[in-house]
């Protein structure tokens, strides 16, 4: 009884399978017409693949969902594993099996090689990293400060060159460094940067920088003849002054074992002059400058001291010669002295013995001045005999003679007189405006006893005895006349050394016309 289900269910089968094989069967169904037997097929209400409960596709067994039967069976349809394209193994899904190997570039990371301008790409064939091209013109920055506009170009970065011309300078040049972008190069020191070469002021570069320092004086600046002077293009001139205002002047130097100072503390006029550095015993402090005149010209400068009187001095040396020297306490007084055409070295020294500080210790410089020609008359005794408007009086009268000399050849020497006598020697003179006597003298006799002394209309001024080599001195006069002598006087007893004193090259009178510039015709 419970077979007949089973063999029709075979039958059933068997039909279906006749009519999806396409080779129907002729025969009967035992339709009553004859006709042809429905066939099980998708138009076919309950065999077909509709809905149809237990008999459509939705049927297990029977329709296309019924295992090992329809599509949907496995082994026999093609969802069926080992045998439908979705059968590991078999199908395109199934590795191993389908369609080709497996992905190379699965799992592969090319980024290492990304830059700017490249992006890192896995070839699909090989799975190998290469370097593909960015876009032309994506915006890059190739590291480098000299380039600008970066872009990708054939995958490279690149950029135009930065333009650093706008540093050029007279001592410097725009130039790109990679690291710092544009910078100023210098120039070689010593290159020209002289915006204006008809001024007096000399301008060249010097470590990047331009530097200026006046022309030397007496260079051409003009057309008509214009030279320069203290850094300033007029006519040649006739004098030039150095009053230290604005401090030590361009070019002097200072040495020694303390170089000299510009300050105020003692100025003979103005604010400012030069004093000596601060020395120890046996120590030099000095004051230097180079000067060069076209013309011959008088050098005159004002001192003081306040130091240990025959000790502590103060010297001036001209072209390496000593002219004057000074110590003790000497209120201001102005010294000066005639130079020749061409180039000198004036140096003020002041010079310390082993012991024993005085005053100050100090000593001091102001106003110093070059004058060319001109001056006043000078009176050098190198004719025989005392000169015109000179006399002489007292015990013995004053000679001239070669036995000694400050210029030239000869001078004016005392009267060989005894003791308890004296010897004078005395010039008159008017002067239009206020002026200055200025005169060398020497002595040799009795320290402390026997003395040159000077008198100015009558009042004694100074005096000197013992050994004293040629020293200049010098004093105020007044506009009007005056009485000028110079007395040699002995005491009771004792002569010593040549018992003699000496004058030269005496300034007295008004001053003359300058006779040229300092720079010569």
């Amino acid at each position: 009884m419970r077979a007949a289900p089973t063999i029709a269910v075979l039958t059933f089968g068997v039909a279906l399978g006749c009519a999806q094989g396409g080779g129907g069967d002729s025969r009967s169904s035992g339709r009553p017409d004859g006709g042809t037997p429905p066939r099980p097929d998708a138009e076919l209400p309950g065999i077909d693949a509709g809905p149809m409960v237990g008999m459509d596709s939705a049927v297990p067994g029977v329709d296309s969902a019924v295992p090992g039967v329809d599509s949907a069976v496995p082994g026999v349809d093609s969802a069926v594993p080992g045998v439908d394209s979705a059968v590991p193994g078999v199908d395109s899904a199934v590795p191993g099996v389908d369609a080709g190997p497996s992905d190379p570039c699965l799992g592969v990371d090319c980024s290492g090689l990304d830059t700017a301008c490249t992006v890192g790409v896995c070839d699909p064939g090989s799975g190998a990293c290469a370097s593909a091209a960015r876009p032309e013109g994506t915006g890059c920055d190739d590291g480098d400060a000299c380039t600008a506009g970066d872009a990708c170009a054939s995958g490279v970065c690149t950029g135009s060159a930065v333009d650093c011309s706008a540093l050029d300078g007279a001592c410097g040049t725009g130039v790109c460094d990679p690291a710092l972008g544009c910078v100023s190069a210098p120039v070689a020191d010593g290159t020209s940067c002289d915006t204006d070469p008809g001024d007096c002021v000399d301008e060249a570069c010097a470590s990047g920088s331009c530097a200026s320092a006046p022309r030397a004086d007496c260079s051409s600046c003009g057309s008509a003849g214009e030279v320069c002077s203290a850094g300033a293009c007029g006519a040649p001139p006739t004098s030039r002054t150095f009053d230290f205002e604005a401090g030590l002047p361009s070019g002097w130097r200072v040495g020694g074992d303390a170089g000299w100072v510009v300050d105020t503390s003692r100025p003979h006029a103005g604010a400012m002059s030069a004093h000596s550095g601060a020395i120890s015993s046996y120590d030099t402090s000095t004051m230097t400058a180079d000067v060069t005149i076209g013309a011959p010209a008088r050098l005159s400068f004002w001192l003081t001291t306040s130091t240990e009187s025959g000790y502590d001095y103060l010297e001036v040396w001209i072209d390496g010669v000593r002219q004057g020297r000074w110590s003790g306490s000497v209120a201001w007084t102005e010294f000066a002295i005639d130079l020749a055409a061409g180039a000198h070295t004036i140096e003020w020294r002041y010079t310390k013995d082993g012991s024993v500080s005085s005053g100050d210790d100090r000593v001091w410089i102001d106003d110093v001045v070059l004058s060319a020609g001109g001056g006043v008359p000078v009176e050098t005794f190198e004719a025989a005999g005392l000169p015109s408007g000179w006399t002489s009086s007292g015990s013995a009268s004053w000679t001239v003679g070669t036995s000694a000399a400050h210029g030239g050849a000869q001078s004016a020497r005392s009267g060989a007189i005894t003791h308890s006598q004296q010897t004078s020697l005395t010039r008159t003179v008017t002067l239009a405006s206020a002026g200055t006597l200025r005169f060398w003298y020497s002595v040799s006799s009795e320290s402390s006893f026997d003395y040159l002394r000077i008198f100015i209309d009558g009042v004694e001024q100074d005096r000197w005895a013992g050994s004293v080599s040629w020293t200049q001195a010098s004093y105020p006069l007044a506009a009007g006349s005056h009485t000028i002598e110079w007395r040699y006087t002995k005491d009771g007893s004792v002569s010593s050394g040549s018992d003699a004193a000496w004058l030269d090259d005496v300034e007295l009178g008004d001053p003359l016309p300058p006779t040229g510039s300092l720079c010569g015709p």
